[in-house]
C-alpha cells in the first residue's frame, strides 16, 4: 500500500513537471502584464470609426497571448483555436481597470496597427470584472 501511495506521487510529479499552460508556440513567454483575471467587453470601435453593438457581455479570460512591452504602443498577439496556426497581432493600453486592445481590418493576420487612432483599426475596450 505504501509502495503504490509512492508510485502515485512520483507519477503526478512527473506529470506536474512534463505538463504547461502554455502553448507551444508561445514557449512560455506570457507575461505577467495585469490583463490577468476576468473581463467585460464594454465597446467596440468599427474600422469606420464607428460604435458597434456588443454580442456576448460574459466575462471572459484572456489566454493564449503573448505581449511584448518593448515598444510604444505595447503589442499584445493572441492565438485562438478557431484560427489553427494563425496570430492575431494587436496593440494594447492598460489603465487601471480599462483594457483596449487595437487591431486591423478582420482576418488581417500580418499587419500590426501603429496607433489606436489608425484607419481600418478595430478598437475594444473592455473592463475588468472584480
Amino acid at each position: 500500500m505504501r509502495r503504490t501511495i509512492l508510485l502515485l506521487a512520483g507519477v503526478l510529479l512527473c506529470v506536474v513537471a512534463l505538463g504547461s499552460d502554455s502553448p507551444k508556440e508561445y514557449d512560455d513567454k506570457t507575461e505577467n502584464v495585469g490583463i490577468e483575471g476576468r473581463w467585460r467587453l464594454t465597446e467596440i470601435i468599427d474600422w469606420n470609426g464607428e460604435k458597434q453593438g456588443i454580442q456576448d457581455m460574459r466575462p471572459f479570460r484572456f489566454e493564449n497571448y503573448r505581449i511584448d512591452k518593448n515598444h510604444n504602443p505595447p503589442h499584445l498577439d493572441r492565438s485562438f483555436a478557431d484560427f489553427k496556426g494563425r496570430t492575431f497581432r494587436f496593440i494594447y493600453q492598460l489603465d487601471g481597470d480599462t483594457l483596449r486592445i487595437a487591431g486591423n481590418e478582420r482576418g488581417n493576420f500580418g499587419r500590426r496597427p501603429e496607433g489606436f487612432n489608425d484607419i481600418g483599426n478595430y478598437v475594444w475596450t473592455y473592463k475588468r470584472v472584480k
